[in-house]
């Protein structure tokens, strides 16, 4: 679980220190929103069994519910190029860990 908290951590304060105007500012509280609602149902989807459930099962959750967050990520609308590249290395990460977690 830390190793995908902490790539958020890390691309929530290179979008948070990009932020400066009006138009940055709308469009980069819109990326960090879709992030950290992606974050809270990673988290929520992987303390759902603290009787140690299946692993595997719990893996594959993960790794829709990081796919999810990939899409909804690619969905918001970013006209800024450093945002932008924010969104696409977010993206990326999402869809390696998804993959990762399916193997």
């Amino acid at each position: 679980m830390r190793a995908i908290v902490l790539p958020t951590a890390v691309v929530l304060a290179l979008a948070l220190s990009a932020c400066g105007s009006q138009t940055k500012i709308e469009e980069c509280n819109a990326l960090v929103g879709v992030i950290n609602k992606g974050v809270d149902k990673v988290q929520k989807g992987t303390t759902a069994a603290p009787d140690g459930g299946p692993a595997v099962d719990e893996l594959r959750a993960l790794a829709d519910e990081l796919d999810n967050v990939a899409k909804e990520t690619a969905a918001v609308k970013l006209t800024l190029p450093e945002l932008q590249k924010f969104g696409e290395d977010y993206q990326a990460m999402a869809t390696e860990v998804a993959a990762s977690a399916r193997e």
